[in-house]
C-alpha cells in the first residue's frame, strides 16, 4: 500500500518522491516528518501501556508509554493544526487521575467509618463513570485524528482510526461487565495498525 511515486508542483515544491500518503491539503514537509515521527512514538506508547499488566514494572511502562503518546498526541495537534486532538486526550487522563483519586478518597474514608457496602457500590460506580469518560474522551482524539488526517494526506490510515475511536468507547461502556477491558484492548490494536502505517510514509 505504501509504495513510493513522483510528484511535481506539489504545495510549490520541486519534483521529487512521496509516499502513498502523500501530502496534500497545504501540509508542509516539516509537518510531514513531524506526523511520521509522532505515528512512531505513538506506536511504542501504546505498546508500552499495554505491557502495563506485567508484574512489577507494569506501572511505569505504562507511565512511560502514555508520556509517549501524550507527546505524539500533541504534535499531531500541531502538524495537522487541530488542537482537539490533545484537548482531548488530556481531558481523558484529567478526568481518569480526578475520579480515581475521588474513588479512593471515600473508599478510605468509608471502610474507615465501617460503612463497607455502600462504600464498595459507590466506588464502582465512579470507576465506571471514569472508563466512561475515558472511552469518550479516547474516541474524541482519535475521531479528530482520522479527520485531520483525511483533509490533509492522500489515502490516510483512516480506517483504523475510527476503528479504534469505535472501540475505545464501546470498551468504556462495557467496562462494569469485563469485556469492556477486552473492546479497549481491540481499540489499542487498530490504533496501533493506523500509526505503523502513518509511520512508514507521509
Amino acid at each position: 500500500m505504501v509504495g513510493k511515486f513522483f510528484y511535481k508542483g506539489l504545495n510549490g515544491m520541486e519534483p521529487g518522491l512521496a509516499t502513498a500518503h502523500g501530502l496534500q491539503g497545504g501540509l508542509s514537509q516539516k509537518d510531514s516528518n513531524e506526523i511520521r515521527s509522532a505515528a512512531d512514538r505513538a506506536f511504542y506508547g501504546i505498546i508500552l501501556i499495554i505491557l502495563g499488566f506485567v508484574p512489577y514494572v507494569g506501572t511505569i511502562l505504562s507511565i512511560i508509554g502514555l508520556i509517549l503518546l501524550l507527546i505524539s498526541l500533541n504534535d499531531f495537534s500541531k502538524a495537522l493544526n487541530n488542537k482537539s486532538i490533545l484537548e482531548n486526550a488530556i481531558k481523558a487522563v484529567v478526568s481518569g487521575i480526578v475520579l480515581f483519586i475521588l474513588a479512593m478518597g471515600i473508599e478510605l474514608l468509608g471502610f474507615s467509618a465501617g460503612i463497607f457496602a455502600p462504600t464498595f457500590i459507590i466506588t464502582v460506580i465512579i470507576f465506571y463513570a471514569a472508563a466512561i469518560a475515558i472511552g469518550y474522551f479516547y474516541r474524541e482524539v482519535y475521531r479528530n485524528l482520522a479527520s485531520s488526517l483525511k483533509e490533509n494526506l492522500k489515502d490516510p490510515p483512516v480506517e483504523e482510526f475510527e476503528n479504534a475511536a469505535k472501540w475505545y468507547w464501546y470498551g468504556g461502556l462495557t467496562t462494569i461487565i469485563i469485556v469492556g477491558v477486552v473492546f479497549s484492548f481491540i481499540a489499542d490494536i487498530y490504533a496501533l495498525l493506523g500509526y505503523r502505517e502513518l509511520s512508514k510514509g507521509v
